[in-house]
């Protein structure tokens, strides 16, 4: 149980007497967690095990502005923000992805180390003078270094 919430359905016991269940589906804050033994069979009286609390971080990322009107040979500019959540001390690495042909995106610092605090990155995006004319959903991904949590936030760019 998540408090009051089920996580997930009943786990058959082992021959050793122990059940196991994977949550993977947390959101990030606190979490109050315990077992419980229900009695389905008559033979054994159920029980509720003492609480553990589990604590789960996360970041979110957001980018601004979200749309912008450049003309080719130009740049746009674009600020990155994570927001660390739940105390979330990590180095989350930051890419861009999605942009119109003959053109450049670098993201400055590529690499952003949270320690509780939000910190900020800017994206640049150069429009060759032969880019291609048209709007353009850009990406831009945070993934957690040496794991497997990312998040992504999408921005406009039209060239004209």
């Amino acid at each position: 149980m998540d408090g009051a919430s089920l996580l997930g359905t009943p786990q058959p016991l082992s021959g050793l007497g122990t059940a196991t269940l994977a949550a993977n589906a947390l959101t990030a804050g606190s979490h109050s967690i315990t077992a419980v033994y229900t009695n389905v069979d008559g033979n054994f009286k159920g029980s509720t095990s003492a609480s553990l609390t589990q604590v789960v971080q996360d970041f979110a990322i957001t980018a601004t502005p979200s749309a912008q009107t450049i003309s080719s040979g130009h740049q746009a500019i674009y600020t990155v923000t994570l927001t660390p959540n739940s105390g979330l001390a990590a180095t989350i690495a930051l890419s861009c992805n999605g942009v119109p042909a003959n053109s450049t995106c670098t993201v400055s610092p590529s690499t952003d180390n949270l320690q509780g605090a939000p910190v900020a990155s800017t994206v640049t995006l150069y429009a060759n003078k032969n880019v291609n004319h048209g709007t353009f959903t850009l990406t831009f991904t945070g993934t957690l270094v040496g794991g497997r949590l990312s998040h992504s936030t999408s921005v406009q760019l039209t060239v004209k």
